[in-house]
């Protein structure tokens, strides 16, 4: 997996959005949409149109395989033990594991974050307008599992939507990572068929 940090260091948005490269480790696998089949969530809360469709890869299908490999809890540590200590110092701005006591990120990720992975198919005309995630979401990760004619668009801000600053990767295999904070505004406007992978990870709710 490449990684390839966005904006300038002097870019407030600087270690908030990176894009992820997995056209080699697609070389391992037959990544297939057609090896998976598609389930209802308009009574979950991830439910969000009907434009959507949220599919599951059949056990033991190189899409399963892959994405229990690189899809996973460590794909946080990895993002960061791969950026530059400018950028690593934004993710610590947030989540200063150090002052925790703990040797290393992983450690901490693994105490405090969990993760859960979509597989999903969003039809044309399904819309999501600009907008941060909710607080409890740490970050999230969308890889493209076909080539895809629309992406994920960022934005300056949540108050500037036509402040275009960014637009993530189309082709397959090809992706981005970015932080939910303020810097990370973003929407996606679906004009064909697109298969994606959503990978996020949330705090721990502690009771």
């Amino acid at each position: 997996m490449d990684f390839k940090i966005i904006f300038d260091n002097d870019n407030s948005k600087y270690g908030s959005i990176i894009e992820l490269d997995f056209t080699e480790e697609f070389k391992n696998f037959d990544i297939n949409v057609k090896e998976t089949e598609s389930h209802d969530k308009t009574e979950s809360v991830l439910y969000q149109s009907h434009l959507r469709e949220y599919l599951t890869p059949y056990k033991g299908s190189d899409l399963d395989l892959f994405a229990n490999k690189h899809l996973n809890l460590d794909l946080f540590a990895k993002v960061y033990n791969s950026i530059d200590l400018p950028a690593q110092k934004r993710i610590t701005g947030y989540w200063p594991w150090q002052n925790f006591g703990f040797e290393s990120i992983d450690k901490f990720v693994n105490k405090y974050f969990n993760h859960g992975v979509s597989f999903i198919k969003d039809n044309a005309g399904f819309y999501m307008g600009v907008h941060t995630d909710n607080r409890l979401v740490v970050g999230n990760a969308i890889i493209n599992l076909t080539d895809n004619a629309d992406s994920t668009k960022f934005y300056y801000s949540v108050q500037e939507p036509h402040n275009i600053v960014y637009e993530a990767p189309k082709e397959r295999g090809k992706g981005v990572f970015f932080l939910n904070n303020e810097e990370t505004a973003h929407s996606i406007l679906v004009s064909k068929t697109r298969h994606v992978a959503m990978w996020n990870m949330s705090m721990t709710i502690i009771k």
